[in-house]
């Protein structure tokens, strides 16, 4: 593997756990330390949760673990709602995950057209096989 395709590799889990943290953090916050929101909330959710779903075909190893990332995160989003219910100023909201697992959705299409896209370029064989390589190797 080319260092050029490890510091992609590395540029797309340091992205996503930055990402993740933001997420678990702003939807753990109080109700009044968050701040006012230009667009609907949803449009928050929906936002969040493509972010974390686009990333992951792009580094993870196995098509296994692939395709149970989006679920994963699915569940991270209803962990979170229920979570709220013992925030101050938050509350649970099932209009929340539906817009969490269509944003989770969407991520996972598109995160799985680039991973294609990069996969077919000369310059960066398919992505997930490096992984799978890398780690055959230890």
């Amino acid at each position: 593997m080319s260092n050029l395709q490890r510091c992609f590799l590395l540029c797309c889990k340091v992205a996503w756990v930055a990402w993740a943290v933001a997420v678990i953090v702003g939807s753990l916050l109080p109700g009044p330390l968050l701040p006012a929101a230009p667009v609907s909330d949803k449009i928050e959710h929906f936002t969040a949760y493509f972010g974390l779903c686009v990333l992951p075909p792009l580094f993870l190893g196995s098509r296994r673990q692939i395709l149970w990332s989006p679920v994963a995160m699915i569940l991270l989003s209803i962990s979170l709602e229920i979570a709220q219910t013992q925030i101050p100023g938050r509350t649970f909201d099932l209009y929340d995950i539906r817009a969490n697992m269509i944003g989770a959705g969407a991520g996972f299409v598109v995160g799985m057209a680039i991973e294609k896209v990069l996969g077919q370029s000369r310059e960066l064989p398919r992505l997930r096989h490096l992984t799978e390589y890398r780690l055959k190797e230890h």
